[in-house]
């Protein structure tokens, strides 16, 4: 947002289709403030390793507090929409999209990593592509729940 440079604040608003998934990542500059404007969503966070997972349920107009660097996720339950706007005290959050960060180190470390180091390096490939974008397509019980068909991704045989 324009009117947010040189004011030390960023937002964004996020549009999650029904069971939709903002999948697992971290603002290392900022802390991230995540108001449900319509819907519900679900979230999680840890804030380090080897301390304790916060998961909370968010209704409408109530707010998600996720620290700096705290790896967080937001998850629509439900069968409609769910909009959230979420603000941060800088101009540049940063965004670190873990899973996705994984498959951009070399096939021997990333299967190191995933406790695959037993498959060649180029079985690694097969899980490349099974990691989402940051939005992605809810857990099976949503999506039977509402009625919607799980996307299915093109040669994904493990």
């Amino acid at each position: 947002m324009p009117a947010l440079i040189g004011n030390g604040a960023a937002m964004a608003v996020g549009f999650t289709k029904p069971c939709g998934f903002n999948t697992p990542h971290t603002h290392n500059r900022a802390t991230e403030l995540a108001i449900v404007v319509k819907g519900r969503m679900i979230t999680e966070f840890v804030s380090e390793t080897g301390v304790r997972k916060i998961r909370n349920e968010h209704q409408t107009y109530s707010m998600a507090v996720f620290p700096q660097g705290a790896l967080h996720l937001e998850f629509n339950p439900d069968c409609d929409e769910m909009i959230f706007v979420a603000t941060f005290n800088d101009e540049d959050p940063g965004l670190n999209t873990p899973a996705e960060s994984l498959f951009q180190l070399d096939d021997d470390f990333a299967g190191l990593a995933l406790g695959l180091e037993f498959l060649p390096g180029a079985d690694i490939d097969k899980f490349r592509h099974l990691v989402p974008a940051t939005l992605a397509q809810g857990v099976e019980s949503c999506l039977r729940r509402c009625g919607i068909e799980k996307t299915r991704v093109e040669n994904n045989e493990l």
